[in-house]
């Protein structure tokens, strides 16, 4: 998931061990991220929208969040 955001150059952060991703908040359309479940670190105004990485998190599962990602920064 990072590789296809690095591509989108969205500002993010994922420690090398966690299997989070924080998107910032300026980054994402509250919008895409309501629609696929993204956690904000504060519900009345966030400043970060978490990913979560599990075994069941495949990346076919993300690629419509990416193509979301995508269509913003056209």
């Amino acid at each position: 998931m990072c590789k296809q955001v690095d591509a989108l150059k969205v500002a993010y952060y994922r420690h090398p061990r966690s299997n989070i991703i924080t998107i910032r908040a300026e980054s994402i359309a509250h919008s895409i991220a309501e629609k696929h479940g993204l956690v904000p670190d504060n519900h009345n105004d966030p400043s970060w929208f978490k990913i979560v990485i599990m075994e069941h998190v495949t990346i076919e599962k993300l690629m419509p969040l990416v193509n979301d990602l995508k269509a913003l920064n056209v």
